[in-house]
């Protein structure tokens, strides 16, 4: 009796939930950190159940992939007035990727998108259009985005809702001989509009740093309805459709999604995210650094280690020095900004605190994340590395 007892008092204190409000003082992001996200696709994920006083046990979760992104301070970027951090990101235009850098800030009325610093950059079409010098070039600019969407609103709480959209232009300049086009300006014109909803409160388990079961987290569930409408124009009115059909192109095409996030007070970012098709869930991603013992992802930064030299060239010999008192690595990850891992190499004992490795011959040029683990898979230490 006394065995259910305890048990029962376990229950009802599980599911008993005060209700959670989150403010910017519980949403500490800091300027400058490496943001580690953990992922699974295995099937068999449950949907989170929407409502008051709900219990989401996500912590059997398998990791099927990591994707680890370093965030800088962009506080001082005059360019980007309100910005607190920056980080690179491919944009996509069919087949062709433009580089660019997102800023993002934070203040009295949430956590929302500023802008983004695209580099400009030049593609031949011959392919696409059979003319032997026509090409499509796209504009190196600072584009602040019009409107304001924020990703969450102070004061969060249950059944608080909130609509914003903002406008993402991005420029280009287009060479087609048989269309009479030289340099032709022209523009993608992209509308993402939100409409958030925080649909439940409760408690939220996930995978810890080890993969077991984190202690349950006071957690708000959110539900987003995500639209994207594209839309192309070429000297200054609305693309032609001969030009449209060329590169696959619907004008006006409209993309639409739905997804969860939760989040909790006292970490600056999504604890998870859910998303999915009708009933069934296709991804989930966590930040482990959520879980315990670590309480922000300001903390993650204490696995930053350095390495040189720095930039290196694929193939050469690299150092990395680890912070002394840490746990041994055995490998290191080699992982791309979109988080795919593109490399692994095996580690010999340290040196003192320094490892030497030899860099795989095929790696492009670009920025890679370099992630230290031990022989338990573990990570103990992360880098970022730019390969010429």
């Amino acid at each position: 009796m006394k065995q259910l007892t305890t048990l029962l008092a376990v229950f009802f204190a599980l599911n008993a939930t005060a209700q959670i409000t989150i403010n910017q003082s519980d949403f500490p992001r800091p300027a400058s950190f490496t943001d580690s996200v953990s992922s699974s696709n295995l099937p068999g994920i449950a949907m989170p159940t929407e409502g008051p006083d709900q219990v989401w046990d996500y912590s059997t979760l398998t990791q099927t992939g990591l994707g680890i992104r370093p965030y800088s301070d962009a506080t001082a970027n005059t360019d980007f007035p309100g910005s607190l951090n920056s980080y690179d990101v491919d944009l996509f235009f069919q087949v062709f990727t433009i580089p660019s850098v997102h800023y993002d800030g934070v203040d009295a009325n949430g956590w929302y998108n500023v802008g983004r610093a695209i580099t400009g950059v030049g593609f031949p079409i011959g392919a696409i259009t059979s003319g032997a010098n026509d090409s499509l070039k796209f504009i190196g600019e600072n584009v602040t985005y019009g409107g304001r969407l924020d990703i969450i609103q102070f004061p969060l709480t249950y059944q608080t809702n909130w609509t914003g959209a903002q406008t993402e232009i991005t420029n280009f300049e287009l060479t087609v001989a048989s269309a009479s086009l030289n340099n032709t300006p022209g523009s993608q014109n992209r509308i993402k509009s939100n409409t958030r909803e925080v649909v439940g409160y409760g408690k939220l388990l996930i995978p810890n740093a080890a993969g077991a079961p984190s202690d349950t987290m006071d957690a708000l569930l959110l539900k987003v309805y995500q639209s994207i409408v594209d839309s192309f124009y070429l000297g200054g009115s609305p693309a032609p459709q001969q030009l449209l059909t060329t590169f696959g192109l619907t004008q006006g095409n409209e993309v639409l999604d739905t997804f969860y996030v939760f989040y909790t007070a006292g970490f600056g970012a999504p604890v998870m995210n859910i998303n999915f098709e009708g009933n069934d869930v296709t991804s989930a991603f966590y930040r482990t650094a959520a879980a315990g013992p670590v309480s922000s992802v300001s903390e993650v930064a204490d696995l930053q280690v350095s390495c040189y030299p720095n930039p290196a060239q694929a193939g050469s010999t690299l150092v990395i020095a680890a912070n002394p008192g840490k746990t041994i690595a055995t490998q290191v990850s080699i992982i791309d900004l979109q988080g795919k891992q593109v490399g692994n190499v095996t580690l010999s004992a340290p040196q003192g605190n320094q490892y030497s490795l030899m860099l795989p011959n095929h790696l492009s040029t670009g920025i890679f994340m370099l992630q230290l683990q031990d022989d338990k898979g573990n990570t103990v230490g992360l880098t970022k590395l730019l390969v010429e």
